[in-house]
C-alpha cells in the first residue's frame, strides 16, 4: 500500500512531542542542579500538572483514568479531604469551566451530555436514597463505629463520603462525554483505559512479588492489595472493566502491531486478575468470554478457546484451581446451613450467613428502602454481629437501600446502557475499533452484573472507574452523532472546539 509523503508541517508536528520531552528533561536536570530536589519535586509534581490542566482539561481526565485506582493507596500522600482524586477532579473542573467561559466568549458552544435516563433513572434515585439514609444515621451503633475505627459519623461526613465523593465518577464520565462532543474523538480515552489496566496488573504483580506471598496465601489474604488502595475483589473487577473492551476492540483492528499490542495487554491484565484470586471477577470474565464467543460465531474459534481453557485449567497451579473450586467439592448441605451449624461455608466464603443476617431488613421498607448504605444501621450491625458497610451482594444491597421502586429505576438505567452500547457498536459513522470498544463495554456490563451476585455496589464506586469511562464515551458519541448531518463522514473535522489533542481516532487505533 502506497503512502503519501509527509508535508513539512506534518514533519514538524511529528517532532514536536520529542522536542517537548527533551526540553522538560533538560529543565528537570537544570532545576535539580541549581535549586535542589525539593523545588524540583514541587515544580514537577504540582506546577507541571497544573499547567497541563490549564492547557487542556482532557489531560486531567486522562490522568484521572490512570490515577484514580490508587486514590486510597498508602503510597499516595493525602491530608484529610485533600487526596489526589479530589485535587485532580477540582483541577479538571476548574479547567473545564475556564475552557467553557473562553469558548462562549468566542461564540462556540461546549455541551456536557446529561441524558435524561442518567438523571431520572440513576441520579434521582441515588439522591433520594442518600436523603433517606441521612435520616437513619442516629441508629448507627457504637459497636459498628468502634469496629470500623470511627469516632462519629455525622450528617456532613455521610453526604460527603457516601454521596458527593461517589458522584466524582459520574462527573468524570460527563466531562469525558463533553470532550467527545467537542472534538468527535474518544480513541485516546479508550487507549488510556487499556494502559491503566495494564499498569494496575503490574501493580498487583509487584505487590505479590514484594510481599513474597505464595499462591496458597493469596487464597486467604484478601486485603493484600491495600498498599495500592484496593481490595483484591475491587482490583479484579477493575481489571475486568478494561479487559472486556480491549478484547472486542482488538477484533476490529487491522494493523498487526496494534492487534499484537492489545493481545499482549489482555494477557497481562488476565494474569493480574488471576493474582487477585477474586472468584466474582473470574465469573465475570467467563461471562465476557461467553458473550465474545457467541458474537464471533466461529466454530473453529470456539473449539480453540475451549481447548485452550481446558489445557490452562489442567496446568494451572493447584492453589488457583483450589480457589476456583473452593466449596464445590465439599460444600455443606443446605439443611446444615439453614440449621445454622455452618456459619462460614466455603462455597460462598460466608456470604450465605451474611445474607441471612441482613436480608430481613428488606421487609422494614420494601418499597423505597432504608437509604444508601443501609447495612450500617441494620439489626445485625446494631447487635455487633456484622461490621461491614455492604451485604456482599449488589442485588441485596439494592433491595435494602432502594426498595422495589428504586430497583426498577436502576434496572431501567442498566437496560438503557445495554441498548446504548449495542447501538453505538453498530453505527457505521464510528471507527471500527471504537465500535468494538462499545461492544466490549456491553460485555463488560454483563460481567459486572454477574460479579454483583457476590460483591459490588449499585452506586458509583472506584472499582467501576473503567465502566464509567465507557459510559462517558457512550454519552459523548451519542450526542456528537446527533449533532452531525446524516451524510457526514466520520472523518470530517468537527466545527467547534480546541485543536489540541486533535489526533483522529484512526491515528490512535488504526484505520478501518
Amino acid at each position: 500500500m502506497l503512502h503519501e509523503p509527509l508535508s513539512a508541517r506534518q514533519t514538524r508536528l511529528g517532532f514536536a512531542p520529542v522536542v517537548a520531552v527533551m526540553v522538560i528533561a533538560f529543565l528537570a536536570g537544570a532545576v535539580g542542579g541549581l535549586v535542589g530536589w525539593e523545588v524540583q519535586l514541587l515544580l514537577f509534581s504540582v506546577a507541571l500538572p497544573a499547567v497541563l490542566l490549564l492547557v487542556d482539561y482532557r489531560s486531567g481526565l486522562l490522568l484521572a483514568v490512570l490515577l484514580v485506582p490508587y486514590t486510597n493507596s498508602k503510597l499516595v500522600p493525602s491530608a484529610g479531604p485533600l487526596t489526589v482524586q479530589n485535587i485532580l477532579l477540582l483541577g479538571v473542573t476548574a479547567s473545564f469551566i475556564a475552557h467553557w467561559v473562553f469558548a462562549r466568549a468566542r461564540g462556540r458552544l461546549v455541551v456536557v451530555p446529561l441524558p435524561r435516563e442518567l438523571i431520572w433513572y440513576y441520579l434521582v434515585p441515588l439522591t433520594i436514597s442518600a436523603g433517606i439514609g441521612s435520616l437513619h444515621l442516629s441508629e448507627i451503633s457504637a459497636h459498628y463505629l468502634a469496629a470500623n475505627e470511627m469516632l462519629s459519623y455525622g450528617l456532613g461526613q455521610y453526604w460527603i463520603s457516601a454521596y458527593l465523593k461517589q458522584l466524582l465518577l459520574v462527573a468524570i464520565a460527563c466531562l469525558i462525554g463533553a470532550a467527545v462532543v467537542e472534538h468527535g474523538k474518544g480513541a485516546v480515552f479508550a487507549v488510556t483505559v487499556v494502559v491503566s489496566g495494564v499498569l494496575l496488573a503490574f501493580a498487583v504483580a509487584g505487590v505479590v512479588i514484594a510481599t513474597g506471598a505464595t499462591l496458597q496465601q493469596l487464597q486467604n489474604v484478601r486485603d493484600l492489595l491495600a498498599v495500592i488502595g484496593r481490595h483484591n475483589n475491587e482490583a479484579g473487577i477493575l481489571l475486568l472493566g478494561a479487559i472486556a473492551p480491549a478484547l472486542f476492540m482488538r477484533e476490529r483492528m487491522r494493523h498487526r502491531l496494534a492487534r499484537f499490542a492489545l493481545l499482549l495487554s489482555i494477557c497481562i491484565m488476565v494474569a493480574g486478575l488471576v493474582l487477585t484470586m477474586s472468584r466474582g471477577s473470574f465469573l465475570g470474565l467467563l461471562v465476557v468470554l461467553a458473550f465474545y464467543l457467541w458474537r464471533q460465531r466461529r466454530p473453529g474459534l470456539v473449539i480453540a478457546v475451549l481447548a485452550l481453557a481446558t489445557a490452562g485449567f489442567a496446568s494451572m497451579p493447584d492453589a488457583i484451581r483450589e480457589r476456583l473450586l473452593l466449596g464445590l467439592t465439599n460444600a455443606p448441605s443446605v439443611q446444615a446451613q439453614l440449621a445454622g451449624s455452618v456459619a462460614r461455608d466455603k462455597l460462598t466464603q460466608g456470604r450465605i450467613w451474611i445474607w441471612r443476617q441482613v436480608a430481613p431488613e428488606v421487609l422494614n421498607s420494601p418499597f423505597v428502602g432504608r437509604g444508601m448504605l443501609s447495612t450500617q444501621w441494620s439489626a445485625a450491625a446494631k447487635s455487633g454481629v456484622y461490621y461491614s458497610n455492604h451485604p456482599h451482594s449488589l442485588y441485596l444491597e439494592m433491595l435494602m437501600d432502594l426498595g422495589i421502586v428504586g430497583v426498577i429505576f436502576i434496572v431501567l438505567f442498566w437496560r438503557y446502557l445495554w441498548r446504548l452500547f449495542r447501538r453505538l457498536a453498530e453505527d457505521e459513522r464510528i471507527p471500527a475499533p471504537m465500535r468494538g470498544y462499545f461492544l466490549g463495554s456491553a460485555a463488560g456490563l454483563l460481567g459486572v452484573l454477574a460479579y454483583g451476585f457476590a460483591n459490588g455496589h449499585w452506586f458509583p464506586a472506584v472499582e467501576q472507574l473503567f465502566v464509567w469511562t465507557s459510559i462517558g464515551l457512550a454519552f459523548g458519541y451519542q450526542r456528537w452523532l446527533a449533532l452531525q448531518p446524516a451524510a457526514s463522514p466520520i472523518g470530517s473535522r468537527p466545527t467547534s472546539g480546541l485543536r489540541r489533542f486533535s489526533l483522529p481516532d484512526s491515528a490512535v487505533l488504526g484505520r478501518r
